[in-house]
């Protein structure tokens, strides 16, 4: 957060400042709370959720805390595109989750940089305890952000120091 806006960071986390609400925010949260769902069952139940485990997931689970009917409905359906695509596109990967939501901090010599990796896959080129990390956005990204290519080095520093064998990194947007 720091990188794309050092005073919007100061004024949201640092001061507690809270902008006024648009009916989208939260989405991208949403989202990744969907995708830790579905890893979570695929986990659980040894397979990927069929049409009815979305309907029951999405009906329990999406949510959106500023939208109205009609932008809920828009964004619930944009959500489950992805998430059904998603499915489609990585199936072997939800087959190989080891945990979700990590929480990882690397510590420098003048800063703390914390973060949370979204999904942490095993079986990284087929060999076990080898360790890939997966970041989610929500929004489609220049291959060339500086910033994203930090984040996800950041976290496998984090995640090295901690003793994880980690061989890759993925960002899917």
């Amino acid at each position: 957060q720091y990188k794309t806006c050092p005073l919007q960071y100061r004024l949201r986390v640092l001061l507690g400042f809270e902008a006024p609400c648009a009916s989208q925010m939260g989405y991208g949260g949403a989202v990744h709370h969907m995708m830790r769902r579905v890893a979570e069952h695929t986990r659980a139940f040894g397979a990927l959720p069929d049409g009815d485990d979305l309907d029951r997931l999405f009906d329990r689970e999406f949510y959106l805390p500023y939208a109205d009917g009609e932008a809920w409905t828009t964004m619930e359906a944009r959500a489950r595109s992805l998430v059904e695509a998603y499915l489609r596109d990585f199936p072997d990967d939800l087959q190989r989750v080891w945990e979700v939501e990590r929480p990882f901090e690397l510590h420098l010599p003048h800063a703390n940089v914390s973060g949370r990796a979204d999904v942490i896959l095993d079986r990284e080129g087929g060999v076990a305890g080898a360790l890939a990390l997966v970041d989610y956005k929500t929004r489609r990204v220049a291959r060339d952000d500086a910033a994203l290519d930090l984040q996800l080095q950041a976290y496998t520093a984090a995640a090295r120091g901690e003793g994880f064998d980690v061989r890759a990194g993925y960002l899917h947007d």
